[in-house]
């Protein structure tokens, strides 16, 4: 059986670390689902610059429908 994706939403996640051995989560929603992943992490250092503190990291997170 052939199974198909469709893709429902994305979400951008940027960490930052709150020193202490303590990380924040940031997370933006409602990215176009059509968004490359160069687009998303560029989007994801922009803001991540904004930040006081250090960037650990930057993550997409895709919500995806499958059917079958």
């Amino acid at each position: 059986m052939a199974v198909s994706r469709n893709a429902k939403e994305v979400k951008l996640v940027i960490r930052v670390d709150e020193g202490n051995d303590k990380v924040k989560s940031l997370t933006y929603n409602r990215i176009k689902v059509d968004a490359n992943d160069e687009a998303v992490l560029a989007a994801g250092k922009a803001i991540g610059s904004l930040q006081p503190k250090p960037v650990s990291g930057i993550w997409r997170h895709d919500v995806v429908a499958l059917n079958g």
